[in-house]
């Protein structure tokens, strides 16, 4: 029996939890029935201060520590499946290029995880240049929804473009009785409930959120909100 293919993940992951890592973490998981999967983790493992996407000279040289590390891993033996993720900021695309610098002589196939819905933009600024030379380097970019493709297709050739829909554990999932259930158990409430699913960076919007609560609050109307996510400065 033919050994399986290899596959090496070079990603953050939880926790925190954040999108990216869940993804990174998603991929991972459903990877390992049909590769035989290693990684090399690059994230922080606390939930930063700093504005998602923002670099610092701490993290640039952790991050550069990484990469050294993936040269050794690469001196052992090449790797069928190099998957990284892509950054949408000009310091985050030249962290990606060095990534693929280190990978593209030793993976067969090399995957881009693009999540951050800014991403198509960096084609329009002073990183343009390098980016445009990512794309040329990968063998695939891979988006978690059409319309996110779709926003980097002026950038990204169309057989490069993969789209795999977002998707969660199978454990997380209902069946059709248990939502109606669900459903109905909340018809009965008085109250307009919101749920903000994110951690707290501004950019995610969580001041208008706050804007809107406080405009329903001064029209009387009822209200309960609850937020899923992280804080990410606890001095803020």
């Amino acid at each position: 029996m033919a050994d399986r293919p290899s596959a090496l993940f070079f990603a953050s992951f939880p926790p925190p939890l954040t999108g990216q890592r869940v993804a990174s973490q998603r991929f991972y998981t459903l990877a390992r029935a049909a590769f035989d999967v290693d990684k090399i983790e690059v994230g922080e493992r606390e939930l930063p201060s700093r504005p998602s996407g923002g670099w610092s000279l701490k993290r640039a040289l952790g991050f550069a520590r990484h990469v050294v590390t993936l040269v050794r891993r690469f001196r052992k033996e090449p790797i069928d499946v190099f998957y990284m993720t892509t950054a949408a900021t000009p310091l985050g695309v030249l962290r990606d290029r060095a990534a693929l610098w280190a990978a593209r002589p030793h993976a067969g196939r090399i995957v881009a995880h693009s999540h951050n819905g800014r991403w198509a933009e960096i084609f329009e600024g002073r990183a343009a240049g390098a980016a445009r030379r990512l794309v040329e380097g990968v063998d695939a970019v891979l988006f978690l929804s059409e319309t996110l493709a779709e926003r980097a297709a002026p950038y990204v050739p169309a057989e490069k473009r993969l789209v795999v829909p977002n998707t969660i554990d199978d454990d997380l999932l209902l069946t059709a009785d248990e939502a109606e259930a669900k459903v109905e158990g909340r018809r009965d409430r008085g109250a307009l409930r919101v749920l903000f699913l994110s951690n707290c960076f501004p950019e995610k919007g969580y001041g208008v959120l706050g804007r809107a609560l406080a405009e329903l609050d001064r029209r009387g109307v009822p209200f309960e909100a609850d937020v899923a996510g992280g804080w990410p400065d606890p001095d803020g």
